[in-house]
């Protein structure tokens, strides 16, 4: 039996002003894993029948997602008004990929590989999934002071 993790997940923020009342900020954030276990049941080892000449498997799981942002401020005073532009966009992406594969029932026991085993005493599957959402987002403002008198 064997199983193995690895694992990155990071972030990284830049951020840029561009005068007093302007900056820009990129955000990138990582999540990435691989997962790996392989099995490995001997003739006899088991109760279930259509194992008794032995069984093996092997799966993986990969998965990675990244994160973006870009933000764009502006925040300025004229006369008695207070100016404010704020725009963005973000992007989220995901991708994930599954493998699995088994065998059992071999023609030559204890010989553990795929070859030796029928058609019907196999299981391969593989599925994928990649998924992407982009968004832009902004706000403006322009509140002022009214003086009476």
């Amino acid at each position: 039996m064997y199983e193995d993790n690895e694992r990155l997940t990071a972030n990284v923020s830049v951020k840029a002003d561009i005068t007093k009342w302007w900056f820009i900020q990129y955000r990138l954030g990582v999540d990435s894993y691989l997962q790996e276990s392989a099995s490995r049941i001997a003739a006899g080892g088991v109760n279930k029948q259509i194992w008794q000449n032995g069984m093996m498997s092997d799966n993986s799981k990969r998965f990675q997602y990244l994160s973006h942002y870009l933000i764009s401020n502006m925040s300025k005073q004229f006369g008695d008004f207070d100016f404010n532009l704020l725009l963005g966009a973000a992007l989220d992406d995901t991708e994930t990929d599954y493998n699995y594969k088994m065998a059992y029932n071999f023609s030559v026991p204890d010989f553990y590989s795929y070859a030796n085993a029928t058609t019907e005493n196999k299981a391969f599957s593989h599925s994928a999934l990649k998924k992407r959402l982009v968004g832009v987002f902004g706000e403006f403002g322009l509140p002022g002071r009214i003086r009476c008198t």
